[in-house]
């Protein structure tokens, strides 16, 4: 009889794969004219989540609608955390939304605008310091915003936490990357190896491990790194993660003016027309930037030498990083 147990209660039956046996008593519930918006916000935007998540989008939209009607900070960032694969379903927080820090970082990053992102999913972070989903998340807006200073500090606070996630530890290594250290990258990387981890976050890292070895001057195995990565998401159907993978590989290949480039950007360009994302479509639009310069003469040079080679047969010394043997 309270939806404050009964929302909950199908989240929870829901992660864990489970029968949800609440759904009759939900729907007369969100009936009862009785009970006041709020306090059937929580229950509407989990049958919402469970809507959208069997596929049915517009029925899930209209619940995650109700839910706004007088919103918890948790429905309503739940609502944004939609917000890519249903369209925007509201324009302006309201004011009795207390702490909307979550749903205000996801708002903006669904916008890419990455360095508001980054700011609003920091407050996230300090006001949940134990939250794994909040140092994921402020770490890759910080990434995409090229913020490496914050991707350090964020990526700090979150191993207090959580020392072993693998996620974080790849985030941390993409930045070393972008910032040149690659050394630092491959003990990341090589740490992240020894950790449990979900598929997903295991194919992203061999994605990482592509782009530092590219960096390192061995463009046929970093390939190989992506390709392996490419098929892992196409099995575990991430078409998201696939596009970026795509995006990224096709990003070195353009930059090292390799034969194979234009191939890999037309297969990289097809990947994204069907991500809906608004990182893929930023990652998208800023490598579009980036041919016209490459066209216009300009030139990117890479850490060379004894460093790098070495760097990158510390990871190879691992000729199988993570082939998914549980998929």
């Amino acid at each position: 009889i309270d939806p404050w147990i009964v929302a909950p209660a199908i989240a929870v039956a829901d992660l864990a794969d489970l029968k949800v046996l609440e759904l009759r008593t939900a729907s007369r519930l969100l009936r009862d004219d009785n009970i006041a918006p709020n306090h059937l916000a929580e229950l509407a935007a989990a049958l919402g989540t469970l809507e959208v998540s069997s596929g049915a989008d517009r029925r899930g939209r209209q619940l995650l609608r109700r839910s706004l009607a007088d919103p918890t900070e948790n429905a309503w960032a739940q609502a944004e955390w939609f917000s890519d694969r249903v369209g925007p379903l509201a324009h302006n927080v309201p004011d009795s939304v207390q702490r909307p820090f979550e749903a205000l970082a996801r708002r903006f990053a669904h916008d890419a605008k990455w360095r508001d992102a980054t700011l609003y999913a920091r407050c996230w972070l300090q006001d949940q310091p134990f939250s794994l989903e909040a140092a994921g998340f402020a770490s890759t807006c910080a990434c995409e915003a090229e913020d490496w200073e914050a991707v350090s500090s964020i990526i700090d606070a979150g191993l207090k936490a959580h020392p072993n996630s693998a996620g974080l530890l790849n985030n941390l290594a993409y930045s070393r990357i972008e910032s040149a250290d690659l050394e630092a990258a491959a003990e990341l990387l090589l740490r992240a190896r020894q950790v449990p981890a979900p598929d997903e976050t295991r194919a992203v890292l061999i994605a990482t491990e592509g782009l530092l070895l590219y960096r390192a001057g061995k463009p046929d195995v970093g390939r190989a790194r992506y390709r392996l990565a490419l098929e892992a998401f196409s099995r575990l159907k991430l078409e998201e993660n696939q596009a970026r993978a795509a995006l990224m590989l096709a990003r070195e290949e353009l930059i090292l003016r390799l034969p194979s480039a234009e191939g890999t950007w037309r297969e990289a360009d097809a990947f994204a027309m069907r991500a809906r994302t608004s990182a893929v479509r930023h990652l998208h639009e800023r490598i579009l930037v980036l041919r016209k310069q490459l066209d216009q003469g300009l030139r990117r040079s890479y850490p060379t030498g004894k460093l790098a080679v070495e760097t990158a047969n510390t990871l190879l010394k691992d000729s199988d990083p993570f082939l998914l043997s549980r998929s």
